[in-house]
């Protein structure tokens, strides 16, 4: 866990979402954080290939993984990594299954639409053996726009936007301009009063909008 006589500590990211990985490597990389990013798994069993390979002091898993589930994903790291640190990362919506991933060896959870600095202090927290509360969160979330608001393409392409894809990637899935996309993006960002389509996903998936 040290490098150069300076503490450093490595960090696998466990979400389905490519964008969280990014607000996570954001997150980290923002301030005078010693975490690393060493590996980012969108799956139960990449997460598994992923810890067994790049042997990470730390591990940021969501619940709503698959192949195995979050918590499943959990009880296979600690059983094969008994030292690595496991925080689970929760929705709203399954704050009830963190107890399942305390049980499974999680220090603790942190809630999705906490602050970035409230997530950064959980990880840093956890990987200085500092206990966790359940579920550590502050919300920060403060759009008031409307989900419902938004057409069936709109939403359509907010779960593209989920995937990681580009807007020429999005407009070659659809079979419609890149112009177009942009146009439509434009509008989700309007409609959900947020100025960055990383915080109209995060918004969209709070909600349960995209899963």
């Amino acid at each position: 866990m040290t490098t150069g006589g300076s503490a450093h500590v490595s960090c696998l990211i466990a979400d389905p979402h490519p964008v969280v990985w990014d607000g996570i490597r954001s997150v980290v990389g923002g301030g005078a954080s010693s975490i690393v990013i060493v590996a980012e798994a969108s799956t139960g069993v990449e997460t598994l290939a992923l810890a067994a390979r790049r042997r990470p002091d730390l591990a940021l898993v969501s619940l709503n993984l698959a192949g195995p589930d979050g918590v499943e994903t959990i009880v296979d790291l600690l059983r094969s990594h008994p030292h690595l640190i496991v925080v689970a990362f929760v929705d709203e919506s399954q704050t009830h299954r963190v107890s399942a991933a305390i049980d499974a060896g999680a220090v603790g959870a942190i809630l999705k639409s906490s602050a970035p600095a409230v997530i950064l202090r959980g990880l840093c927290a956890a990987a200085a053996g500092e206990g966790l509360p359940p579920v550590l969160a502050e919300r920060t979330d403060t759009s008031v726009g409307h989900l419902d608001s938004l057409s069936p393409r709109e939403v359509q392409i907010l779960t593209l936007l989920a995937s990681g894809l580009s807007n020429r990637q999005i407009a070659t899935h659809l079979y419609i301009g890149a112009e177009t996309v942009k146009t439509h993006v434009r509008h989700i960002l309007a409609k959900l009063e947020v100025d960055r389509r990383s915080a109209a996903v995060a918004f969209a998936l709070r909600s349960g909008l995209i899963d």
